[in-house]
């Protein structure tokens, strides 16, 4: 588990990208904290690639559980909903 201080506020954090996201409720919760406190956010973006290309790392795509990852626009559309729901600020979120 982690911990947040919750009267902690971001000012400089402007976009946020979460590579591997899953639709379950580690990643929702953790989302919605970040999207809550980053004053300054202004699009989230959410992709299923487990590519990251500052550091090189590569998932060999192998998982026991699978991917949660949002498989049409249906779907897409219910996690956007879910994450902005009850927010006051104008974040953008792409599910890719």
């Amino acid at each position: 588990m982690f911990w947040i201080d919750f009267n902690f506020q971001h000012y400089h954090l402007a976009q946020l990208e979460i590579c591997g996201f899953e639709a379950n409720d580690k990643y929702m919760i953790f989302t919605r904290l970040i999207m809550e406190q980053a004053k300054n956010l202004k699009v989230v973006i959410l992709s299923d690639e487990k590519t990251c290309d500052e550091c090189d790392f590569q998932d060999d795509g192998t998982s026991s559980t699978g991917s949660s990852y949002p498989k049409n626009k249906e779907e897409k559309r219910l996690i956007q909903k879910q994450l902005t729901e009850g927010i006051s600020s104008p974040v953008r979120v792409l599910v890719l």
